[in-house]
């Protein structure tokens, strides 16, 4: 279906679950173990803004980047899309949708990385003063969960809000998923580091130079990542029961939908039904999503829900 100009723009949330560093084969645990599903075009092209950030890295860590700047799309209607844009690599932080009413702000997704968070959180702040007064998490994994912190320590009374598989899944899934990060991360780092050094990619043929800036990218998020567990401080989202439910704040009417089990069992989809507008978490990725502990069969019939909502736009793009 043909973008229509005079229809509202459609932001689809796109970000690899970055589960970088993984042991041995036969040392995987079953929580670990990742699919790769081809992403459908038989909707008609799908308008995608791609997720990512790199972080700062401590002063003994290796490589180093500085945080790029936050891109801000104005969607109109006080609605922003936060972009953190680097090259696409293993590991990315999320974009961050922001919904600004007359007294607070509604954020869509914290990132991987408190330093990108806080990166977000000053984007937020050229745009407004007002405070966040929720985070929507739209699934488990960390980089839409682990600056959920910031923003508690940011903004006092601040809540958070989930799917209810999702807090239940931060438990069972994502603490085991978070030590097998940490554990085998480093070692991981030191060994994409060597072969960055010789000019090498990861398949230790030689690098191309976007290779090897997404590489670069990669081992900043994955250092900053470890680097900062020490101080981390797990932060559970209020969890929502059946297939969602409409918060009107302000006057904005804002969806929580769920359509049932896809990358997780806890996707949120978030629709600005008079603005056309829907955060999408993870459920449409581009080039090709990337999940573990996924729902492949039921993922197509939540992809078939997201399109049938009323009044969203479908432009071509491409994930940068």
């Amino acid at each position: 279906m043909a973008a229509d100009a005079t229809t509202a723009t459609t932001i689809f949330r796109f970000q690899f679950v970055p589960y970088w560093c993984r042991p041995a084969r036969a040392e995987i645990p079953r929580h670990s173990l990742t699919i790769y599903l081809e992403a459908s075009e038989t909707n008609g092209p799908i308008c995608v803004l791609a997720a990512a950030a790199a972080c700062l890295l401590g002063p003994a860590q290796r490589p180093m980047l500085s945080t790029p700047p936050v891109t801000i799309h104005d969607l109109g209607h006080g609605v922003y899309a936060a972009i953190l844009t680097e090259p696409l690599s293993l590991a990315l932080n999320a974009n961050s949708l922001f919904i600004v009413n007359d007294s607070g702000v509604v954020v869509v997704d914290a990132q991987f990385t408190r330093v990108a968070t806080l990166a977000n959180i000053a984007a937020l702040r050229r745009i407004t003063p007002k405070p966040v007064r929720y985070v929507i998490n739209t699934h488990w994994h960390d980089d839409r969960i682990a600056g959920n912190q910031v923003y508690q320590d940011s903004f006092p009374g601040v809540r958070f809000l989930a799917h209810a598989n999702t807090p239940a899944d931060l438990i069972g899934l994502g603490r085991p998923n978070r030590g097998d990060q940490v554990r085998y991360a480093p070692a991981a780092a030191d060994r994409y580091q060597r072969l960055l050094e010789a000019g090498l990619g990861l398949d230790s043929t030689a690098a191309s130079p976007a290779e090897a800036a997404a590489v670069t990218s990669a081992l900043g998020i994955i250092r900053q990542y470890v680097a900062e567990h020490s101080g981390y401080r797990e932060v559970l989202p209020e969890g929502i029961t059946g297939a969602g439910q409409t918060l009107v704040t302000e006057g904005r009417t804002i969806e929580l939908r769920w359509f049932g089990r896809g990358n997780t069992r806890g996707d949120l989809v978030v629709y600005l039904p008079d603005q056309g507008i829907a955060a999408t978490g993870d459920l449409l990725v581009a080039p090709i999503p990337l999940g573990f502990n996924s729902y492949p069969s039921e993922w197509i019939a939540v992809l078939d829900s997201i399109a049938a909502l009323a009044r969203l736009s479908w432009c071509p793009a491409t994930a940068r």
